[in-house]
């Protein structure tokens, strides 16, 4: 067992410095509603299993970030573990443990998928994975039984409380049964019927809590990002592996170099096992198993520009990394693979810390905003004028603003969030956001204004938005550096 002890403490290590963040975005209205208020599931979502888990751990120790975010990284830890034994296991040891060891390290240290580790509600697609590799595990640990059949249906239902990608086991076992074991052939009806039977129950419980319409994020993804499936296609494969960049020629440069890499790879990879015809199956089921696990990003698309929509790359790495594993074992011996192995961690660690940093600063700004804003006088509001979205992927306010505020004992309906800046706003923004001040006017950058009509009545214009304005109102904005009174 001493494998877990030292990539849990190396989880720790990683992810030390956001130990101590605050609440970020939908953090808050997890905390709040499903942490504090104890509801089972929260509006639009049925994750019932990570809500639980938020609830008994406010119960426990309080609304505490240190100590929900704690629980992160012990997953994160966990679920390197167990991309090492679903390794091990799936090679039946003709691939060194250092191999295995090796792809739980690369995984651990994969920066693209920090945002389930370092964001709270992050936990959900990360325990969705947890079920699924403990699933897999069970199934590679022996011949098919009613016992093993049990208990991968037991971690399938636990992984399709906590995150729809668990919906994917079904299809994940596929790979793994036709190219690692084999025996398990025949024990594909138990399988079926196992699969069959929990999936039936879980879309009927799904529509039933969510009142027929099975969540309006789940049927948003499929609708909305369903659109673009082929566009997405070369963007998920390239953001796996590569970092986000604004510039999308640095984009495709890298991609080239990246594609140039991997085949050469994959090309060296088939030439050294032309007599290892088991290392090649071994490979090529965990290819197609990484295929198969990025369907749910290529469906809703993630971010080539900024770390946003990591999490779809969750499930997605623990195969990733393993096929690395294997290429580089089956390919390399000796300093070249000491080389190549330290140098793809080196490089994994510098994006890594590069990202975390602008979680830091998205810390930084929530906790700095909650702290300034101003207190409603008499039965005035408080309009808060460009609460900022992101910190290059690193949430802010894109959401929650209004449970933050219930979080600390404020009335949230006296605030009201008016013209928020998203990302391509923050980055044509000036520095400071400073006011301009004519006879009947406030002006701020980009389109909001205070003005005040002949009769004395002053209204605040945001785009197409007006909202008249008491005498106990109050317009505050922020400057980008501080919270500032507008009126």
């Amino acid at each position: 067992m001493w494998p877990i002890g030292i990539l849990v403490l190396g989880s720790f290590l990683l992810y030390r410095p956001i130990l101590e963040l605050s609440l970020l975005s939908d953090d808050h209205s997890a905390i709040w509603w499903s942490g504090v208020q104890g509801e089972p599931w929260r509006h639009g979502f049925f994750r019932p299993l990570p809500d639980l888990l938020l609830h008994l751990s406010c119960l426990v120790h309080g609304p505490s970030p240190t100590f929900l975010r704690a629980f992160n990284i012990l997953l994160h830890g966990f679920n390197a573990y167990l991309v090492l034994t679903l390794l091990h296991r799936s090679s039946a040891g003709r691939i060194p443990l250092a191999a295995s060891f090796s792809a739980a390290a690369v995984f651990l240290f994969y920066p693209h998928h920090l945002e389930s580790t370092i964001w709270i509600v992050g936990r959900e697609s990360a325990l969705g994975t947890a079920f699924v590799l403990l699933a897999l595990n069970t199934l590679l640990s022996g011949p098919p039984t009613k016992a093993r059949v049990l208990k991968i249906m037991v971690f399938f239902a636990a992984g399709l409380l906590c995150y729809e990608s668990a919906l994917l086991l079904p299809v994940l076992v596929i790979p793994f049964v036709l190219l690692v074991q084999r025996q398990w052939l025949t024990g594909t009806s138990m399988l079926a019927f196992g699969f069959l039977s929990v999936l039936a129950g879980y879309v009927l419980l799904r529509l039933w809590v969510l009142d027929g319409t099975g969540g309006a994020y789940f049927h948003s993804l499929l609708t909305e990002g369903g659109r673009d499936v082929l566009a997405h296609v070369p963007k998920v494969l390239a953001r796996s592996i590569i970092p986000p960049h604004d510039d999308a020629s640095v984009q495709s440069i890298r991609s080239f170099l990246v594609a140039l890499i991997a085949v050469s790879g994959i090309i060296l990879f088939i030439r050294r096992t032309r007599s290892d015809p088991f290392s090649r199956a071994l490979g090529a089921a965990f290819f197609f198993a990484l295929l198969l696990a990025l369907v749910p990003a290529i469906i809703g698309g993630v971010s080539t520009r900024t770390t946003e929509s990591g999490r779809f790359l969750h499930l997605p790495a623990a195969f990733l990394c393993s096929l690395v594993a294997v290429m580089l074992y089956r390919s390399l011996n000796g300093l070249a693979l000491a080389v190549a192995l330290l140098s793809l961690l080196a490089v994994e660690f510098m994006v890594l810390h590069q990202a975390q940093r602008n979680w830091i600063i998205a810390s930084e700004i929530t906790e700095r905003i909650l702290d300034q804003l101003p207190v409603a006088t008499g039965n005035g509001s408080v309009y808060v004028v460009g609460l900022p979205g992101e910190e290059e992927g690193a949430y802010i306010f894109r959401n929650g603003f209004h449970d933050a505020l219930r979080s600390t004992g404020v009335d949230p309906e006296r605030f009201i969030a008016v013209s928020p800046m998203l990302r391509d706003s923050l980055r044509t923004a000036p520095d400071t956001l400073v006011p301009m001040v004519t006879a009947d006017r406030i002006s701020l950058w980009p389109d909001v204004s205070v003005m005040r009509s002949e009769n004395g009545i002053r209204t605040l214009a945001a785009g197409k938005d007006t909202f008249p304005l008491d005498r106990n109102d109050m317009v505050v904005f922020w400057d980008r550096q501080r919270i500032e009174k507008l009126w």
